[in-house]
């Protein structure tokens, strides 16, 4: 019988899961460009990968589209709407194509055998399913569970799953679209990749004809508005209904009732020359300890948005709220970053209410929008509100700065015993003596205060974190009056709310013509607990638009198209997120003017378009602030498209007054492209590009220059060919003069030059070369004028080749970056949670966990005693870097070297090495710190050896197989290694493992295997502070099994394991481990399935008991010996319905038996 593994059931796994987006990112990705003449397209040989498929075409996004058997189908619409158009896919694939039959091994070299061996699952494919939902047109699928844990040293713990995805017709024109799972995941999708797969989403969608009802989590979008602006994900309910009320006319009416699961905040990023990040993102009243809404960020970079992605433009850790720069977009001093995004706000629940209503016909459009977001009075979660607070917040209106209080609080004797917080000790300040003065203690005689502390900015505080003292919470040490970054008090954050009403309407005046007003009334309490300044809670907001477009020949060649619009904002009105562009405060110079006002902006615009290719536009722009503020911007642009040639030219020309600053300003900003085909197929193009700002402030009285005057002028060229070709280059220049206020005049400052070369290189479907490489040399002329910059040089690249050779029996794929950035020193804590679902252990004999140190917490997962979790806390202390990353994947066959030819045999030498095949995979990741001069060598240096190392992560295996896949033995012998460095806020802290192995399986009769192995390895950690953690353990093991199956529906395991363990440093303990188990598994297809193991472990350790070396050496058993036990039973008591009972025990040493049984049902449909 012949083995064909058709690769389609792995396929059809892979893409139930909701894992794509994170996988995705480490295949090369694809670009084709092509014209749309057919709806069915063949896009490569190779299968393509789903959640990668990225198509556009101009601004345009295309996601009407399916695959069907690796062909791309376009559906009716976007066929018909974007055929003849050219059309940009960028995808990605996998190595092979799923529709085509792979072999395992070589059909020649099988043993037949009569009977089957037994597989740890049984498969049925003809069984069928019981339907729990029973309705035709209704597709589902899912499972649902409950289940529950107790034992002997922990509590009773319950836990249950339900999930389940449906979709179809109830009957009657009845629709319905559900995914629903009552386990929330306590992560987010991984912003490493465009298209993002959400983990918690429970949505479900009931419609019919044209009325709908959403409910769970969703997406509420900004409405049909000019004011109104928002992106909310929400968990409620939504009710939406078009209907007609005459001819050409309808109505459509939206409600949402929910409960907001985030907060607008928009940030602008203070950015570090050549540093590509993390960049942390903190909330609206300096939280730091934030998570981000998977997908809601907006990044503008220079005023471009950008595009998320590790091949795109940037990647963001939503958990940690930071986020890093590709390559891509090179970070300098002067970049401008701006981050709109929604993050978690526990402090209130926050409910949401919005209505829209329009009434839309040929020329008419009329649109109502209601929106309403407040906080509830009372705190949720940990959060909560004294008597004190309340009073304070009722008195403090909206001044935030009010609304804080001391966070000092006596603890009595009896929660000294049970504090599981951090205590300390107070003495009176000798200059102030009404103010305490907070020190750490550890003895608890001597405690009387406990305290929260809060960042309060550099300068502003008394006390800093104290970094020698590694305990299991944040110590606080006092430096002086106004020496440090923290106070013992607590920033209240009062309950807001915000109301906006927007009604406006369009109405076409003619075939060119058409007209659009809009009126707001905005409401916005900042503080719901007091009446103090709510005389400015509310306010108006007014917009209106005239456009106009005429033809200026009977030819129509020349066209002519006008647009005036006037907005006018009162000074207290509040928008819910800004409906201005993130570049308006820039664009008009207002940024130091912080007083309000009302507003007025005036906007007009006329462009003449001829088919010659001639676009002339001009625009006369004016905004006032009342008297604060008077501007008027001229803007000019012209673009020439030829057969060859291209020109765009843009200037930007403002004059403005403010007497709130006493400043009068001219700001100019220049733009002109030039692009050049070199060739009639318009492959090869040169271009030219000049940037330049003069933005010159004098003060009114005394016309002298201010110092936050400043030009710059940039140059840039380029010469590059079509990327959609096979061969493609890019190379480019830029050269880039600073300038700044010195005395009377502006003086060169700082000079960047900046050179890119890029390109790929698809020699042949078995070579494919991709490249990008930037180099920028900043050079600081007068350092005077830049104090807290200095001269730096930055490298970032990117390499990425796949080769094969010799009938693809040598594979090799190579990834290399360089860039620079910077490196957070980590913080953890470890939080209590039942024993046995956590994942570390406490080593550690203290009374108060918060009082160990963090090295006494060990990563157990599988220990039942486990009962801790680790979390990373959030500090602003980073360390600049400069990176370096490197992949490799090489994998050598030499069964295809050559090919035989149909009735030849192979030689015996051929043979014989054709059982030897190797797999090679190594990754390295280094940080080192960034110093003023790094060698060119460094950056092929990845070795840990060197000093100036911050992080660190290597991991490489090696294995040389001979006879691989046979039936009667073969043998495995290699190497892996893995070394880390990470750089806590307590100090460096290093781990290590070095294994050498050799692994052999002989199958002694159809029925028994034996396995051997043999291990030599090294394990070693290194700690800065607390040298006494140290360790280098050398190990030796030896490890026989045998494997018996007396019948296809049972084995039995038989296993050794001796282990000597030798510690090297310090205590020199030494442990001989004996260890013998053994296994039995029982199971009848569709009926039941017995799990049973029993281990005996002997150990003789000389060190001391209950200590970390001990935890270390012996793997959380004891001196002596050690039993334990499993037992997993699991029943089939329908076709849809699994019943699974597990008992576990353990006696260590002379500790008690450890105890847990675990039971669960799980219906399966």
């Amino acid at each position: 019988m012949y083995w064909k593994i058709y690769l389609v059931s792995v396929w059809g796994l892979l893409f139930c899961t909701d894992l794509f987006g994170q996988a995705v990112s480490g295949t090369p990705l694809k670009k084709k460009m092509f014209r749309l003449t057919e709806c069915r397209l063949k896009i490569d040989e190779n299968t393509l990968i789903p959640n990668s498929i990225f198509i556009t075409s101009g601004s345009d996004t295309l996601t009407a589209y399916k695959i069907y058997n690796n062909i791309l189908v376009f559906e009716e619409a976007d066929c018909g709407l974007y055929r003849d158009s050219t059309i940009l896919m960028q995808y990605r694939t996998f190595s092979f194509n799923v529709e085509k039959p792979y072999f395992v091994i070589d059909s020649s070299l099988l043993t037949f055998k009569e009977k089957a061996l037994i597989t740890g699952y049984e498969y049925n494919p003809v069984s069928g399913k019981n339907n729990i939902i029973d309705a035709k047109g209704l597709d589902y699928r899912g499972s649902f569970s409950r289940g529950l844990s107790v034992g002997n040293s922990q509590s009773l713990v319950l836990n249950s799953n339900f999930d389940m995805q449906l979709i179809g017709d109830l009957g009657n024109g009845l629709k319905v679209v559900a995914a629903i799972s009552d386990e929330n995941l306590p992560i987010q999708a991984q912003g490493n990749t465009q298209q993002l797969q959400e983990f918690d989403k429970v949505f479900i969608q009931v419609s019919k004809d044209r009325t709908s009802v959403t409910a769970g989590d969703y997406e509420l979008r900004r409405p049909n508005s000019y004011f109104m602006n928002y992106f909310k994900k929400l968990k409620g309910v939504t009710l939406a209904s078009t209907f007609n009320t005459g001819k050409n006319t309808e109505v459509f009416t939206k409600g949402s009732f929910a409960i907001s699961r985030g907060k607008f905040a928009r940030q602008t990023v203070p950015t570090k020359e050549g540093n590509q990040g993390p960049y942390r993102l903190i909330g609206n009243n300096g939280e730091r300890f934030i998570i981000v809404l998977a997908g809601t960020e907006k990044v503008f970079f220079n005023g471009i948005l950008l595009t998320r992605g590790y091949d795109y433009d940037y990647i963001i850790d939503y958990n940690r709220a930071e986020i890093t720069f590709s390559p891509t977009r090179v970070v300098a001093r002067d970049s401008r970053v701006i981050i709109e995004f929604e993050y978690t706000d526990i402090s209130y629940l926050r409910s949401l209410y919005a209505a829209q209503s329009e009434y839309k016909s040929d020329r008419w459009r009329v649109n109502f929008n209601f929106y309403s977001e407040q906080d509830s009075k009372t705190t949720t979660g940990d959060i909560q509100l004294d008597s004190l607070d309340i009073k304070i917040l009722e008195e403090s209106g909206d001044d935030l700065s009010k609304s804080v209080r001391n966070s000092l609080r006596v603890i009595g004797e009896s929660e000294k015993k049970e504090a599981t917080r951090i205590l300390y000790k107070g003495i009176s300040d000798p200059l102030d003596p009404g103010n305490i003065i907070l020190y750490f203690t550890e003895n608890i005689d001597s405690a009387k205060y406990t305290a929260v502390f809060s960042e309060v900015g550099a300068g502003k505080g008394d006390y800093i974190i104290d970094n020698t003292k590694s305990k299991n919470a944040r110590v606080y040490l006092y430096v002086g009056k106004n020496m440090g970054t923290y106070l013992p008090v607590i920033q209240l954050i009062p309950p807001e709310q915000k109301q906006l009403i927007t009604l406006n309407g369009f109405y076409k005046l003619g075939n060119n013509s058409d007209v659009f007003a809009e009126i707001g009334l905005s409401n916005l309490d900042k503080n719901r607990r007091s009446a103090i300044n709510n005389e400015d809670n509310t306010s108006l907001s007014s917009h209106i638009a005239l456009s106009h477009s005429m033809k200026l020949d009977s030819l129509s060649k020349w066209t002519l198209k006008g647009n005036i619009k006037h907005e006018f904002v009162q000074k207290n009105f509040n928008a819910l997120n800004p409906f201005r562009s993130p570049e308006f405060i820039r664009d008009w110079n207002i940024d130091q003017i912080v007083a309000k006002a009302d507003e007025s902006l005036l906007l007009s615009n006329i462009n003449l378009t001829g088919k010659s290719g001639i676009s002339l536009d001009y625009g006369y722009n004016r905004f006032d602030k009342a008297t604060l503020y008077n501007g008027a911007k001229h803007d000019v642009s012209v673009k020439y498209q030829g057969n060859r040639v291209e020109l765009r030219a843009f200037t930007n020309y403002l004059t403005s007054k403010s007497g709130f600053n006493d400043q009068n300003t001219t700001f100019i900003r220049p733009n002109m492209t030039f692009l050049y085909q070199l060739d009639k197929k318009n492959n090869w193009k040169v271009g030219a590009e000049y940037d330049a700002e003069s933005n010159v402030l004098r003060s009114i009285n005394t016309d002298t220059l201010k110092s936050k005057s400043y030009s710059f002028q940039t140059a840039k060229w380029f010469i590059s060919n079509d990327f959609n070709k096979d061969f493609a280059i890019k190379l480019a220049y830029s050269n880039r003069n600073d300038f700044f206020a010195k005395e009377k005049n502006l003086s060169k400052a700082s000079n960047a030059k900046e050179i890119e070369l890029a390109g790929k290189w698809l020699y042949s479907t078995n070579s494919d070369l991709s490249w990008s490489l930037i180099g920028r040399d900043l050079k600081i002329i007068d350092a005077e004028l830049l104090p807290t910059d200095r001269s730096k040089k930055t490298i970032l690249g990117r390499l990425d080749y796949t080769f094969a050779a010799i009938n693809q029996s040598i594979k090799s794929t190579t990834s290399y970056n360089t860039n620079s950035g910077q490196e957070p020193k980590i913080e953890y804590i470890f939080q209590k949670v039942e024993i046995g679902q956590g994942d570390y252990f406490l080593i550690s004999e203290s009374e108060n966990p918060n009082l160990s140190n963090i090295q006494d917490f060990r990563y157990d997962p599988t220990n039942p005693l486990s009962n801790y979790i680790r979390l990373t806390l959030t500090n602003n202390e980073f360390i600049r870097t400069n990176n370096l990353e490197i992949n490799q994947n090489l994998t050598i066959d030499p069964s295809k070297f050559i090919k035989i030819k149909e009735g030849k045999k192979r030689s015996k030498t051929y043979t014989f090495f054709s059982r030897f095949s190797s797999l090679s995979n190594f990754r390295i990741t280094k940080k080192q710190m960034e110093n003023s001069a790094t060698p060119l060598i460094s950056y092929l240096d990845f070795t840990i050896s060197d000093t100036s190392l911050v992080a660190y992560n290597s991991l490489s295996t090696n294995t040389i197989f001979f006879n691989r896949g046979n039936v009667k033995y073969d043998i495995q012998i290699g190497n892996r290694n893995n070394q880390n460095r990470i750089v806590q806020v307590s100090g460096r802290e290093d781990r290590g493992l070095d294994d050498l192995f050799l692994r052999t399986r002989w199958n002694i009769k159809n029925k028994a295997d034996l396995f051997f192995i043999i291990e030599k390895s090294l394990k070693s950690y290194q700690s800065e502070l607390f040298e006494d953690r140290n360790l280098s353990i050398q190990i030796l093991k030896l490890r026989p099994e045998l494997s018996i199956r007396p019948s296809q529906n049972s084995r039995i395991n038989l296993r050794y394991n001796y282990q000597d363990k030798k510690q090297q440093i310090l205590t020199k303990d030494v442990a001989y481990i004996n260890e013998f188990t053994s296994e039995i598994t029982l199971r009848k297809a569709n009926t039941y399935s017995i799990d049973v193991s029993l281990s005996y472990v002997n150990i003789n350790f000389s060190g001391k008991a209950n200590s970390p070396i001990e935890y270390d050496m012996l793997e959380g058993l004891k001196n002596g010996k050690n039993y334990l036990w499993n037992v997993i039973y699991t029943k089939r008591l329908a076709k849809n319905i699994d019943l699974t009972i597990n008992y576990e025990g353990r006696k260590t040493g002379i500790s008690p038996v450890v105890n847990v049984g675990r039971a669960q049902i799980k219906a399966t449909f």
